[in-house]
């Protein structure tokens, strides 16, 4: 009798475990796909105003926009099959409908008009994305945390980037400013932290090469009333987020 009470005890632990195991998994991949639509949120905002000055290459541009709306619409059907929380659900049907709307601009002429509902639901998908990452966050791992914050760092050049260009095509506000600067600051206190991380050899010069590099066009982005310098800024942040995936995959690898 005790010893059928005690294998029922460890079968009940065994499917607790699995279960809490399915959850973590399925908790993954909802932060991952999230981060990537934070990312992506930015990204198809700051392409969509690079691309309208290079009236040379417009199909090409406007391909490179649609395959961003494709991938984001991937992120968000991935989340779906994910989650189970009806919130997330009607979060996701909301936040499909911004992606949508976005899909039906870039393949339309730019203007002014556009490119602020652009702005609007770019910052819709980044409510929503950051939304489900609090609510399927868990305790991290070292090494989720330190892959996590560098993923945040690609998503706030990318934010830089967007309201750098949003500047110089004629959003001339305050709230442009002051986004720009807070993910600027964000990204300082980001890259602050990797340095308390114990990074050895070739990542170590790797850290050093983006504080230095950052160093240089984090005056040009402050600087944003005196320069307009989208090109140089458009490929340093390209050249950064490479040399981030190189610290991201070492993190990925050890989690």
């Amino acid at each position: 009798m005790k010893r059928a009470m005690l294998i029922h005890l460890i079968v009940w632990q065994l499917i607790a475990t699995w279960l809490g195991a399915a959850t973590t998994r399925s908790d993954v991949k909802i932060l991952e796909a999230s981060e990537e639509i934070k990312f992506m949120s930015q990204k198809i905002v700051k392409e969509y105003f690079y691309q309208a000055k290079r009236a040379n290459v417009a199909k090409r541009g406007e391909r490179k926009l649609q395959a961003i709306v494709s991938q984001l619409d991937e992120k968000l059907r991935l989340i779906a099959t994910a989650t189970r929380s009806k919130d997330a659900r009607n979060l996701l049907s909301f936040l499909s409908l911004s992606s949508e709307q976005i899909g039906e601009i870039v393949v339309q002429p730019y203007s002014m008009e556009r490119a602020a509902l652009m702005i609007d639901y770019s910052e819709t998908l980044l409510e929503g994305a950051t939304s489900l990452t609090q609510e399927h966050a868990y305790d991290f791992s070292l090494e989720e945390q330190m892959f996590i914050r560098i993923k945040n760092m690609e998503y706030l050049l990318e934010r830089i980037n967007k309201y750098y260009l949003a500047y110089h095509a004629g959003f001339v506000t305050k709230h442009t400013l002051k986004a720009l600067y807070g993910a600027i600051d964000q990204f300082d206190t980001e890259l602050a932290v990797l340095f308390t991380y114990s990074y050895e050899g070739s990542l170590l010069k790797e850290l050093e090469m983006i504080r230095q590099y950052w160093r240089v066009v984090r005056v040009f982005y402050v600087s944003i009333k005196k320069h307009t310098l989208p090109n140089i800024l458009y490929l340093s942040t390209l050249h950064l987020e490479s040399v981030l995936a190189d610290l991201a995959l070492f993190h990925s690898k050890n989690q």
